[in-house]
């Protein structure tokens, strides 16, 4: 099955939104259940599910990502780690690895069988969850360069998803302590067993075999999940907004990077009469927060403008500098009438470290002074120091 045919047996997805998703894939260059999870659509555990099911493989969840063992990276060399998109995670109860790839493909299994010794079982996760993953365990760490994700809380927690609180009937939420060795399907499937909601187990078809252990999912069809709302793209907090100099007080001392965020939007919307913050993925502008008439939640979430087209955007994440034209074109248009046609937008790229991850783009100033371009840079400036200061404490 494709994978939008299990996601919507399942009831993990609606039609309409992978409808979208998929006319947006064209654009964005990102696989499915990537995209899904970006645009906080799809839970990545309900992603993880969808794609052992479709490969016949052990599903990597979000609580086996973040309890894996680090020190069995070593055991895979960084140059085919990179190559095939493969991380190992832990191991079973009798012993073989468990190696979370990208692709559980005949081609993958065989590359890694010739380099890993005794047997390993494979697991799947999001593509967009592992490569940050594998990039962030094989990439040699360069001073100065900090990599900020938010279009999710990071490579394990999707925005707005509390895994400490979140209700899932397949598997019930517990200490990541309680996963003693990381034994992922063997935990799993006791716990689906005493799921009354449940049927049984079902055994999938097995690719070519690697290790010893079967391959088991749960038999469908299972019980929706609870309705997720989308992600608050275009709420501004209601709280009154900060002058400039005081929101960037307070997002020198945000802690997390929701709450930069929501400080520099509520400014943003005391300040002009729309916005627009977008994330950089591979060669796309993606949106992430906005406001103004025409930057409704689902406006800002459908945003993917190519940056291989001129728009405003394009040409401040290229130059690295505010823009306030571009040439014609439709992605220019487009942008202009999400904000609302304004006579003096500007653009300014956020730097994170050294790397330029994201773009705020603002409307015309509410106060017609056309001096908004400095305003933009300082907010611009505060957000990405913000970021980088949050990814600097997180390594330390």
């Amino acid at each position: 099955m494709r994978i939008g045919d299990v996601l919507l047996e399942h009831g993990w997805i609606d039609g309409a939104s992978l409808v979208r998703a998929a006319a947006e894939q064209r654009l964005a260059g990102k696989r499915i259940c990537s995209l899904l999870i970006a645009r906080d659509l799809l839970d990545p555990d309900h992603a993880s599910r969808a794609l052992g099911e479709q490969h016949g493989v052990f599903a990597a969840l979000q609580r086996h990502l973040a309890g894996r063992d680090q020190t069995l990276v070593t055991l895979l060399p960084a140059t085919l780690a990179r190559a095939t998109c493969a991380l190992p995670i832990g191991r079973m109860r009798n012993g073989d690895l468990i190696v979370c790839v990208r692709d559980p493909s005949v081609a993958t299994q065989q590359a890694l069988a010739s380099a890993l010794k005794g047997t390993f079982v494979l697991a799947v996760a999001p593509a967009s969850q592992l490569e940050s993953l594998v990039e962030l365990e094989y990439e040699p760490a360069v001073t100065g360069e900090f990599d900020v994700d938010i279009s999710t809380t990071g490579p394990i927690v999707s925005v707005g998803v509390n895994l400490a609180t979140r209700p899932d009937p397949i598997v019930p939420d517990d200490a990541l302590g309680d996963l003693g060795s990381l034994s992922l399907v063997e935990l799993d499937d006791t716990r689906v067993s005493k799921d009354p909601s449940q049927s049984g187990m079902l055994t999938l078809p097995a690719l070519p075999k690697v290790g010893s252990a079967p391959l088991v999912a749960p038999k469908a069809p299972l019980p929706p999940p609870p309705t997720t709302a989308l992600a608050a793209a275009s709420q501004i907090p209601t709280a009154p907004a900060l002058s400039l100099p005081a929101t960037i007080a307070a997002i020198g001392a945000a802690t997390s990077r929701d709450e930069i965020t929501d400080l520099a939007m509520r400014y943003a919307a005391s300040r002009w009469t729309a916005s627009l913050l977008v994330t950089i993925k591979e060669g796309v502008a993606l949106g992430h927060r906005g406001h103004g008439h025409q930057l409704s939640a689902d406006a800002v979430l459908a945003v993917a403008l190519p940056l291989a087209l001129p728009s405003l955007i394009q040409v401040a994440f290229e130059t690295g500098k505010p823009a306030t034209t571009a040439p014609d074109g439709a992605i220019q248009a487009r942008l202009l009438r999400l904000l609302g046609n304004p006579r003096w937008p500007v653009a300014v790229p956020v730097m994170v470290g050294s790397r330029i991850g994201l773009v705020l783009v603002v409307g015309d100033a509410f106060v017609t002074d056309r001096v908004s371009s400095p305003d933009v840079e300082r907010l611009a400036a505060a957000l990405g120091d913000g970021y980088a200061r949050l990814v600097r404490e997180a390594k330390k």
